[in-house]
C-alpha cells in the first residue's frame, strides 16, 4: 500500500480539537477516513463530509488530557484505599465533572450525527469503530 501526503485546511476551532484528542480518538477518526477515501475510490465518488459533520466527529473524539485520566485513576486508587486528602478528593470531583461534561459532549455528538446521517446510534457507533461502554469511560 503507497502513502501519499495531503493538506487539508481547517478552521482553527476544527484544529484544536484535533489537538486536544487522545492518540486512541485520532486513531479511530483517521481509520474512518481512510475507509471513506478507500471507498470512494472503489465508485469514483469524492468523498465529502460536510463542515457539520466534521465538527461533530471532532467533538466526539474530544477526551480528558491523558494526565487528567491517569490522575483520575491515582485520585480514585486513593479513595478506595481510604488514603485521599479532602485537597485530592476537590481535585477528583473536578477532573470526573470534567470528565462527565466531555461524557456528556460527546453523547449529544453522537445522537445529533446519528440524526444528520438518518442512522441509529447503534449504526452510527459501528461505523465509528466505537465500542459499547467505551466511549462514555
Amino acid at each position: 500500500m503507497s502513502s501519499r501526503t495531503a493538506a487539508i485546511n481547517v478552521d482553527a476551532d476544527i484544529a484544536q480539537a484535533w489537538e486536544s484528542a487522545s492518540t486512541a480518538k485520532r486513531k479511530r477518526l483517521q481509520a474512518q477516513i481512510r475507509k471513506w477515501l478507500e471507498v470512494s475510490a472503489e465508485t469514483k465518488k469524492v468523498p465529502h463530509l460536510s463542515r457539520r459533520e466534521s465538527e461533530l466527529l471532532l467533538r466526539i473524539s474530544q477526551d480528558l488530557a491523558p494526565q487528567n485520566r491517569q490522575r483520575i485513576e491515582e485520585l480514585t486508587d486513593k479513595m478506595e484505599f481510604e488514603s485521599i486528602t479532602d485537597q485530592e478528593h476537590a481535585e477528583l470531583l473536578r477532573l470526573s465533572g470534567e470528565a462527565e461534561k466531555l461524557a456528556g459532549e460527546r453523547l449529544r455528538a453522537v445522537i445529533e450525527l446519528a440524526k444528520y446521517r438518518k442512522v441509529s446510534v447503534d449504526e452510527l457507533m459501528k461505523q465509528l469503530g466505537m465500542e459499547p461502554g467505551r466511549h462514555a469511560r
